[in-house]
């Protein structure tokens, strides 16, 4: 069984569904007579629509967010798996056509190109994997509320409408996607996660502010873009609720690893704050050595899928906190480790509680077993050529 894992643009992105799309083609290429390819448009076409992304949103977005990982590295975390640029729609469907199974992210733009350049009717069947929310959980911007009305009304269905099955990532879009397309097949799976491997990295790659975090300060950590999805002016609201007691600011050190279109906020929050600690965006084979280092992490996102930034500290046992949005309510419930937090005031009164122990005090919580990469891979397997076998 060949199968094509589709995106339009670039893999270097390094987000969440980068990283599932490397390591799933990389295990996929590990099974008996399967083989597993990643297949985008080329720069050019990342760039023109990063380009049109700015002028949508009306603010400006830099080309190079969308090439945070090395492609030197992509290609060598994706093992026998390969990646393949077409330059225009032709060799795209020409691509496509070589494999028994397209694997699509569910966003608009592929969907769109699929259905009307692509056309479904010249490649095999599409399984639609649902990586990005269709519904933005308390959508406050004007491009957010845009999103949850285009993603649930009869234009987003329509473009999808030849999709053979569709993948859940969790459950609220599970029933989201069985209400919106009643006739077809979906699959919940959550997304894998090896813990070990992980831990492996932690190892190998140091990163070079990791000495200065072995202090006695207890570090929290936040991993992520900054953005309004990932609720980085709720982070620096968390960050000035805790430091407003003088006494545990002294004792805690915030470590903020991304980057984004909202960076003036963690800008000046590492102003105003002098234990609020900046790394930048941090490549992804370092960032396991900075979990290691830390003791708490947060996630402050307004909309998630099955976010790793939530699996990655499990690796390492640190305490988490999140609000209750899809995904994040599928993790945390099976995680010791993890609180749900209502609103700011709630997750800073946790962090505060929490900081009360000592360093030394602060316990390693075991992993959850529910991204176990043993029965996720089989599970995506079996969809794959469930499908396949129709």
């Amino acid at each position: 069984m060949r199968i094509a894992y589709f995106k339009c643009t670039s893999l270097e992105h390094g987000g969440g569904l980068e990283k599932y799309y490397i390591e799933v083609v990389s295990k996929l290429c590990e099974s008996k007579n399967v083989h597993a390819d990643v297949i985008s448009l080329d720069d050019n076409f990342t760039d023109r629509i990063t380009d049109a992304w700015s002028i949508f949103s009306l603010k400006r977005m830099d080309r190079k967010h969308s090439y945070k990982d090395n492609l030197e590295d992509v290609r060598r975390r994706l093992g026998k798996g390969k990646y393949y640029k077409a330059k225009n729609i032709t060799e795209l469907r020409q691509y496509l056509q070589d494999y028994d199974i397209v694997y699509s992210k569910n966003e608009l733009l592929e969907t769109f190109i699929l259905k009307f350049f692509v056309k479904y009717k010249n490649v095999p069947p599409v399984v639609m994997g649902g990586h990005t929310p269709l519904v933005y959980p308390g959508a406050t911007s004007k491009y957010a509320k845009l999103h949850n009305y285009l993603y649930t009304n009869s234009l987003y269905k329509f473009f999808a409408s030849n999709v053979d099955s569709i993948h859940a990532l969790n459950e609220y879009e599970e029933n989201l996607y069985k209400q919106l397309f009643p006739k077809k097949k979906v699959y919940k799976i959550f997304n894998p996660f090896d813990t070990n491997s992980f831990k492996h990295d932690a190892v190998k790659y140091i990163h070079k502010n990791r000495a200065e975090l072995l202090d006695d300060k207890i570090n929290i950590l936040y991993v992520g873009r900054f953005t309004e999805q990932k609720g980085i002016d709720r982070l620096v609201d968390v960050i000035d609720l805790v430091n407003s007691d003088a006494t545990l600011r002294k004792k805690i050190r915030w470590v903020i690893c991304g980057d984004g279109e909202l960076r003036t906020l963690i800008n000046d929050a590492s102003t105003r704050h002098a234990n609020v600690k900046y790394l930048g965006s941090v490549e992804p084979k370092y960032i396991a050595g900075v979990y290691e280092a830390c003791q708490i992490h947060v996630c402050t996102s307004r909309w998630e899928g099955y976010p790793y930034v939530l699996l990655e500290p499990q690796a390492f046992g640190l305490k988490t906190f999140a609000y209750p949005i899809p995904g994040a309510i599928d993790i945390l419930s099976s995680y010791e480790g993890g609180t749900l937090c209502n609103d700011s005031n709630a997750m800073a009164a946790n962090i505060r509680e929490y900081c009360q122990l000592s360093k030394d005090e602060m316990v390693r919580y075991k992993p959850s077993s529910q991204s176990n990469p043993k029965i996720v891979y089989e599970k995506i397997l079996n969809m794959l050529m469930e499908v396949v076998k129709k």
